[in-house]
């Protein structure tokens, strides 16, 4: 099993190194989609197997720090789950007596996502709402990304769909959230500011995708956006070596983005009201980096 696990981590780098660091994720996508692969079932299921494997191995070591930091029989909310794969860890990590909301609007992508929890659903541990987390609930369009099924956007035009805020969601589940994941191609802000009540309240992790150009093109001020969290008490964190992740200031998160590192990173803020309890947190090392 380990020369297993070990010769598709080889493949999975020689595929990332030869294609997609070369290429760019948006080009491998129009490239296949051109092909009419995607269309079909086979294609789809294909695609949604290489898609996730691909997700793990890239991301799969934090997902797993970041489910250390989830007690069982907690409430999860996964804002922009696509077809799963962090909703298949949140789902693990709170166990049969948690419970994990997820949120997507892309209807290929929801039809995966039920499919593939049709069990959680029916238990009751899952609960999937079709549509977008927002500011405010109303209605909304949506731009479908024609290469990506995971690139799409709220937009002036496109397909229609319903919005809710995280404040109504933990209103109408009735419990308090230890964690809030948000992946949604720059509309980060607004989901945040659905949210004011809950985190002012119950002070959740927060675990977002930052895209300076992405927030911008929403009309977001990115640095503002991390002003904005930290004026709520929130520290920030990102993913390091030993499995840890590392606090960093406002001034080193923008470094880490700027066209000289990267253009994109996770960042988990982690709430200062958790921070000074007796036992410590473990997966997290205090004090900002040099």
């Amino acid at each position: 099993m380990r020369l297993i696990e070990l010769t598709n981590a080889y493949i999975l780098t020689y595929i990332n190194k030869l294609f997609f660091a070369r290429c760019g994720n948006e080009k491998i996508f129009k490239a296949i989609a051109l092909t009419g692969f995607l269309s079909t079932k086979f294609g789809w299921n294909t695609y949604v197997i290489i898609f996730e494997k691909y997700k793990l191995f890239l991301e799969g070591k934090t997902i797993k720090a970041i489910c250390k930091l989830i007690n069982k029989n907690s409430f999860v909310i996964d804002v922009g789950a696509n077809f799963g794969v962090y909703t298949q860890a949140f789902i693990d990590g709170v166990g049969i007596n948690g419970k994990v909301f997820a949120i997507e609007p892309e209807p290929k992508n929801l039809h995966t996502l039920k499919n593939r929890f049709s069990q959680q659903l029916k238990s009751g541990q899952l609960e999937v709402f079709e549509g977008i987390a927002a500011s405010t609930p109303g209605d909304y369009c949506l731009s479908i990304h024609s290469c990506n099924p995971g690139g799409h956007v709220v937009s002036q035009s496109g397909m229609s769909v319903k919005g809710i805020t995280i404040d109504q969601i933990v209103q109408q589940v009735g419990l308090k959230p230890s964690l809030i994941k948000i992946d949604v191609e720059g509309y980060e802000e607004s989901v945040i500011l659905g949210a004011t009540k809950t985190i002012s309240t119950h002070h959740p992790i927060l675990y977002f995708e930052y895209h300076p150009k992405y927030l911008e093109s929403c009309g977001t001020n990115a640095a503002q956006l991390l002003q904005y969290l930290v004026n709520q008490n929130y520290r920030y964190f990102l993913y390091g070596e030993k499995e840890c992740f590392y606090e960093h200031s406002i001034e080193q998160v923008l470094e880490n983005t700027s066209l000289k590192q990267k253009t994109v990173i996770d960042i988990l803020a982690f709430p200062e009201a958790m921070i000074g309890q007796s036992t410590p947190v473990q997966g997290l090392v205090f004090g900002k980096v040099n």
